[in-house]
């Protein structure tokens, strides 16, 4: 449940996708010295990016946690910082 919470930087997210689009050329039996586009790839592949697939965890999170009864702490904290969220737009 970890990489539905913490935070991504930049960084990170160009170091998972260059992991995550190597491993994929792997599988496929890419060899490094074909030029194929990382477009093709993921054509190929049919696989979602791992941008994707993390986005997709984090909203099954939070929609979990909001569902869940409002007497739960994750309920309650989900809903502080939406209040807290929507006093800092008002503003």
């Amino acid at each position: 449940m970890l990489s539905e919470t913490w935070t991504l930087l930049k960084a990170d997210i160009v170091k998972l996708e260059t992991f995550y689009m190597t491993n994929e050329r792997r599988i496929l039996g890419i060899l490094w010295y074909e030029f194929v586009t990382n477009v093709e790839v993921a054509t190929l592949s049919q696989l979602p990016s791992i941008n994707e697939a993390i986005s997709r965890r984090r909203h099954s999170l939070f929609d979990h946690i909001r569902r869940m009864d409002q007497a739960a702490s994750a309920h309650q904290a989900l809903l502080m910082c939406l209040m807290k969220l929507v006093m800092v737009m008002d503003k």
